[in-house]
């Protein structure tokens, strides 16, 4: 499992204070190594495979095993907001926005996948931040439309808006980018093969 102390951190590689490592929690890694045979493992340095990053040919095979090796901390994950865990319906909704979105955007399933178990651990009814900018959903997006809890928790969660708020961090807002136009920006700054 590829970690990283936050969304730039995870795009460009950046460096992550040691700070940010101690911080993890014995209970998060162990709960993370029982649902799959990898480790969990925090990544510095500049992103590269000469700073010890994975090359692509190491990722998670396929989206199939990730969105497996996550599919039951989805099922639990909305227990740490107070709210009502994702239905398996809900759960299946998530992971076809998820194909549905990278086909349009042509950002890895994966990629997507690892930002909204960052983000909102797969809980559907998560609620926004709002310092300044509203960051609701699964992704957190900027100043997206899609949300399943603007106050009051829906249940359940409508697919149309599960897909709304993967299209609104993958490809961003009139407020704001996603992934996609994160991703080119750092192609720009660095390159491919840096970014």
């Amino acid at each position: 499992i590829l970690a990283a102390g936050s969304l730039p951190a995870l795009i460009f590689g950046a460096p992550v204070p040691s700070l940010l490592s101690r911080n993890v929690a014995v209970a998060d890694v162990q709960s993370l190594q029982t649902r799959s045979s990898s480790s969990y493992t925090l990544f510095g340095g500049d992103g590269t495979t000469t700073a010890g990053w994975p090359s692509i040919n190491d990722w998670v095979a396929t989206y199939d095993e990730m969105f497996a090796a996550n599919k039951a901390t989805m099922s639990a994950s909305c227990t740490n907001f107070g709210f009502e865990n994702d239905s398996d319906d809900e759960i299946n909704d998530i992971k076809n926005a998820i194909q549905s979105v990278s086909a349009s955007s042509g950002v890895d399933a994966r990629f997507i996948l690892a930002i909204v178990m960052q983000e909102s651990t797969g809980c559907v009814r998560v609620g926004g931040t709002n310092n300044g900018v509203n960051n609701p959903g699964l992704m957190q997006s900027h100043n997206g439309k899609g949300s399943c809890n603007t106050g009051t928790p829906l249940s359940p969660c409508p697919s149309s808006e599960i897909t709304q708020m993967i299209e609104d961090g993958t490809t961003g807002t009139a407020d704001g980018d996603g992934l996609k136009q994160l991703i080119a920006q750092a192609i720009a700054k660095y390159g491919a093969d840096g970014a």
